[in-house]
């Protein structure tokens, strides 16, 4: 698996490469690309720099989504584009369902997760610039504690193996099942079901 994704990393031994792979997780950018403007950009509604600047702290989705729309859409789980984002926080992140999926309250909507890419590839960009044409790089040693690590993009692992929404690419869906989520400072778990989850 290594030689394919990473060769440097084949010479070294087992501790070498865990001490390798630890570095890169806590110095890697922790970044949110959002639109620079409503509507660029973004297939889910999304903070903006106008937003961003009219309140004290970094709105995640759900929360500019109301601020935004008022409401999150349609009802129809197979085309809505925030589907991938409901069946995520529900069944990977444990998050509590909406009340009504369609119209969550500004408390519900607060308690949801912010989606940041764990830069390890050192992208200039941050993340994929489908997301957005801002990006937003996180101080780890500030927010380090309040992160939570899937071994995949979890919005590519529901749309390919749980079939929520699209992307629906030919991962190993069977590389990732029961093991927990992790935190930057424990995610060694995860380290091996990422690369087997993309070695298909």
């Amino acid at each position: 698996v290594f030689q394919r994704c990473c060769p440097l990393m084949v010479p070294l031994n087992g501790e070498e490469r865990l001490a390798v792979l630890h570095t890169l997780v806590m110095g890697s950018e922790l970044v949110h690309n959002f639109p620079s403007v409503d509507g660029t950009g973004n297939f889910f509604k999304d903070l903006t720099i106008k937003l961003a600047m009219e309140y004290p702290w970094f709105l995640n989705e759900w929360q500019a989504l109301l601020i935004l729309n008022g409401t999150t859409g349609s009802k129809d789980a197979k085309n809505t584009s925030n589907r991938v984002y409901v069946d995520a926080e529900v069944s990977i992140y444990g998050c509590k369902a909406f009340a009504e999926e369609q119209h969550p309250t500004w408390e519900e909507a607060s308690d949801r997760l912010l989606y940041v890419a764990h830069n390890m590839r050192q992208i200039d960009t941050g993340n994929n610039v489908f997301f957005g044409n801002v990006s937003a790089v996180f101080r780890t040693s500030k927010v380090k504690d309040n992160v939570l690590i899937a071994p995949i993009d979890t919005g590519i692992y529901e749309g390919s193996c749980n079939n929520s929404y699209g992307p629906n690419l030919p991962i190993d869906c069977d590389a990732w099942k029961d093991d927990p989520i992790g935190t930057l400072e424990f995610s060694d778990h995860l380290f091996l079901e990422n690369l087997q989850i993309w070695a298909k």
